[in-house]
């Protein structure tokens, strides 16, 4: 059979041209599968979620739980800078060990409201491509601020309601109650704080605390109130006993607190009494009256013919925020000895009657 050469020669070019249409045909399809990877996951933009009412965030993974995972990371750690950088200008309020205190303080709240945020986090896109998941989390800026906004309402509510009581009981004499208020008040600072300044920071309305419950405030506020405490002797001084012998009179003191030209006696308040040596003499506690009376002996001190109470309050047994105020608050009572001071020796022997050195 003959076999036309020209045909032939016409059909192979065919069938090369055929096979390299087909060839750039699959490397289309390659290009094609990548740009099937969204919009929305190459730029993190969204024409649905405007940047100006979202905060949003994109996330990639081999499923749809990591990807939708990682999204909701991205949108909390933007909101992680804001409220750190929100947060900055209000610790310049402090100094000391209270900056520092009130700096860990603001972190820690800080993490707290970017793990609660998370969970309203909502993932509004996903597509697989190849092996791969995209995801798309938005966060409604709006809903947002109106729920922060309730939230600083009520610790606004619970602070004014803290301040108020603490006010009252002070004017009663109840100052450890009224202390725990402002303590109660005060642990509360690093929950509100953050939650204003990042609110503040993105709200066209903003929020402020009364000047009187910042946390600044009610500090002054306390260390004054303690300052206005006083440890006074009403009895007991320059008695005369013989060494070792209980003195005839009690003690008594005196603890009020000066407020508003008033002075008020203190219930329940602890107080340590020390001979000049270190050794306990006593541990009264005020009464209704704001007094404490108790006994002491004649315990020579410097000199053999005198000796002396030092009397404090027991700050081991204060509130902590109290004690820094009042570790200088003391009283001394001094006393005389009569008569010779006992002296003795004490000789240890062995088994043997040997006098041991």
């Amino acid at each position: 059979m003959k076999i036309n050469f020209y045909r032939l020669m016409v059909l192979t070019i065919g069938l090369g041209i055929l096979l390299n249409i087909t060839g750039c045909t699959g490397s289309d399809k390659a290009t094609s599968g990548n740009d099937a990877i969204p919009g929305w996951a190459k730029s993190g933009k969204h024409p649905a979620y405007p940047a100006g009412m979202y905060w949003t965030g994109v996330g990639s993974g081999p499923d749809l739980k990591t990807a939708s995972d990682q999204a909701r990371t991205e949108v909390a750690s933007q909101l992680k800078v804001q409220i750190k950088n929100a947060t900055k200008t209000v610790e310049e309020e402090y100094t000391g060990d209270d900056r520092e205190f009130y700096s860990n303080a603001f972190n820690s709240t800080t993490e707290t409201i970017v793990d609660e945020t998370i969970q309203g986090i909502q993932v509004v896109e996903s597509k697989p491509v190849g092996g791969t998941y995209y995801a798309y989390a938005v966060l409604d800026r709006n809903q947002y601020l109106s729920a922060l906004a309730d939230e600083l309402r009520q610790y606004g509510d619970r602070l004014s309601g803290l301040h108020d009581d603490a006010q009252s009981l002070l004017d009663q004499g109840n100052i450890f109650p009224a202390i725990e208020n402002f303590s109660d008040a005060l642990a509360l600072v690093p929950e509100v704080y953050p939650r204003q300044s990042f609110y503040n920071a993105i709200a066209d309305m903003k929020y402020h605390l009364p000047d009187n419950l910042t946390g600044s405030a009610m500090l002054s506020e306390l260390r004054t109130i303690l300052s206005g405490v006083s440890l006074t002797i009403m009895s007991g001084e320059d008695q005369v006993a013989a060494p070792g012998q209980r003195l005839p009179d009690e003690i008594a003191v005196k603890i009020s607190l000066v407020r508003n030209g008033k002075a008020i006696p203190i219930r329940g308040m602890p107080l340590r009494a020390v001979y000049k040596s270190g050794d306990l003499a006593a541990k009264p506690v005020t009464d209704d009256r704001g007094v404490a009376e108790f006994s002491v002996s004649a315990v020579p001190g410097d000199r053999s013919d005198a000796g002396a109470v030092i009397i404090t309050p027991n700050l081991g047994r204060l509130p902590e925020i109290m004690a820094p105020q009042l570790k200088h608050l003391t009283a001394t009572i001094s006393y005389r000895v009569s008569g010779d001071v006992p002296a003795f020796a004490i000789i240890v022997r062995d088994r043997d009657g040997n006098r041991l050195k």
